[in-house]
């Protein structure tokens, strides 16, 4: 998997749960050209996609949209994310 710098909390995301872009761009159903896009900081995170990508992952919705990337990412309780979190709210 080719690691995009961290510029996006849709990298930092995407590097927790260890998906490759293609992959998460599957789960947001946009093109892999959009998930480089935003996580290079050259496209805003649109609210469809990222009020998506809160339901495929269980992510919190606020931390994703802030965008701080110094921030360590939680989900919907603000509790720390984790792969494990992620794995969760796929095999519901």
């Amino acid at each position: 998997m080719r690691l995009s710098p961290q510029r996006h909390t849709l990298a930092v995301l995407r590097t927790i749960i260890g998906i490759p872009q293609k992959e998460m761009a599957e789960i947001l159903e946009c093109s892999t050209a959009t998930v480089q896009a935003i996580e290079l900081g050259k496209l805003k995170l649109s609210e469809k996609l990222a009020r998506n990508l809160v339901n495929q992952t269980a992510v919190s919705l606020p931390w994703l949209l802030q965008d701080d990337v110094t921030q360590p990412p939680v989900d919907f309780e603000d509790k720390p994310y984790t792969r494990d979190t992620f794995e969760k709210r796929q095999a519901t």
